[in-house]
């Protein structure tokens, strides 16, 4: 092997051969940082594309800019940093929205592993063209591949999974739905204390969600001990509710159910209980024996309706309470360790229009999004939706005892958790 001791064309002392190697970082650090929340606003798919094609014909333009003089190199050079500054944290949205999360390790992997490859590949390349073309060839050579690779990129490359006209919906959902993150809210022994543990999660039919080793024999209210239950009344259409309990208005209704209903929670020690389809109008309050109860409906028709039983003890944690609409109401407690917002639904029915429903989960995502960032979030109720035996499209959605086939209120239940950063409880 031959080693050639010879100068270039251009002679440059060591400062400034240095200065023109840093220079591309100056700019570099400028646009690095900022690039990901661009790609964010504009896409990966357009931001990528700029970067790269202003980066070709700056590379394509150091060749004359060095024969006018090492200052202009390093001007390109600066220009160069700020162009490609974005290039490798834009890829982290578009890697988010494409790739679930137990496969995105791996895939990253694999993307920035190409950039080091090329690397690699290009300083083999390079040593080998100049060597037998020329120096210049370099940077037309690769100028040129970086203004192809752009295009190529524009025209097969899209942002997220829905813009790609050619996916089938079953890929798109699996992604879409794979793609959520599990946020399960598991309170364990050792942060609160050694005897109690809770799981907030998210309620989709009659089913705890607050889990209480015991019976409490405590009558301070306390959140690791509080069972939230779902169920749906529908008899309340024939009885008239007053503040004396409920009176039988036809020869169908059985006296006392209400109460009879009442007794029941009181029974289980349940001190807060969400009632769904109460038939009541307008809001207010209401006593039975042993609850204090809220209630939200319409002003004039006795259709749909939510409601809120509380236990003596949680009447006296209530901070305050919100009759949203018929279909939606929202009570907030405060405990000795955390606040609590308990949100009561009564969803329309997988049959009803589908601008009824997108009313309703546009009503319910503003209701979740104004609940404080550090109170304990619970939705309890009826939503009307099944969500399937499959969990495999949703698993930080899901658990595995599901039943039946989903529906179109349950793909809209677990949009909705996805939105939101819900799990589905009882599944």
């Amino acid at each position: 092997m031959v080693c050639k001791n010879e100068d270039g064309p251009f002679v440059w002392s060591q400062p400034i051969q240095a200065l023109i190697s840093t220079s591309f970082l100056w700019g570099y650090i400028t646009t690095n940082i900022p690039g990901g929340r661009l790609a964010e606003v504009v896409g990966t798919k357009y931001l990528l594309t700029g970067s790269m094609l202003l980066t070709s014909v700056l590379t394509v333009l150091v060749p004359p800019a060095a024969y006018l003089g090492w200052q202009y190199v390093v001007f390109i050079r600066v220009l160069m940093g700020i162009a490609l500054g974005p290039s490798f944290l834009s890829m982290h949205p578009m890697i988010a929205k494409w790739i679930p999360p137990t496969e995105q390790s791996t895939i990253s992997a694999l993307v920035y592993g190409g950039a080091e490859l090329d690397t690699v590949s290009g300083l083999l390349l390079t040593g080998f063209i100049i060597e037998n073309i020329g120096w210049e060839v370099v940077f037309y050579i690769e100028g040129c591949f970086g203004v192809v690779w752009a295009v190529f990129w524009l025209l097969i490359v899209h942002d997220n999974p829905e813009e790609l006209p050619k996916i089938s919906e079953k890929e798109k959902t699996y992604i879409k739905h794979k793609s959520q993150k599990m946020y399960m809210c598991q309170i364990r022994d050792s942060v609160w204390n050694n005897k109690w543990c809770i799981y907030a999660g998210f309620l989709a039919g009659p089913s705890p969600v607050g889990i209480v080793s015991g019976p409490d024999e405590d009558e301070s209210f306390k959140p690791l001990k509080v069972l939230v239950i779902s169920i749906s009344v529908t008899g309340f259409r024939n009885i008239d509710l007053t503040q004396d309990g409920p009176r039988t208005v036809n020869q169908e209704t059985q006296p006392g159910k209400l109460n009879s209903v009442m007794r029941t929670l009181d029974k289980f020690r349940i001190d807060i209980a969400g009632l769904s389809e109460t038939r009541l109008t307008g809001f207010g309050t209401l006593n039975s024996e042993t609850y204090h109860i809220l209630y939200s409906g319409l002003e004039t028709r006795k259709e749909a309706g939510v409601g809120m039983a509380l236990r003596s003890r949680a009447k006296k944690c209530l901070v305050d309470w919100e009759p949203i609409n018929e279909r939606i109401l929202r009570a907030r407690f405060v405990t000795s360790q955390a606040k609590l917002t308990v949100i009561v639904v009564y969803a329309p029915t997988n049959d009803a229009v589908d601008q009824t429903k997108d009313d309703f989960y546009r009503v319910l995502s503003n209701v979740v999004a104004k609940a404080h960032r550090h109170d304990i979030v619970t939705l309890c109720g009826n939503f009307n939706a099944k969500v399937g035996s499959d969990a495999s499209y949703a698993p930080a959605i899901l658990g595995r005892h599901g039943l039946g086939e989903i529906n179109d209120n349950g793909v809209r239940l677990i949009d909705f958790c996805a939105t939101h950063e819900l799990i589905v409880g009882a599944s």
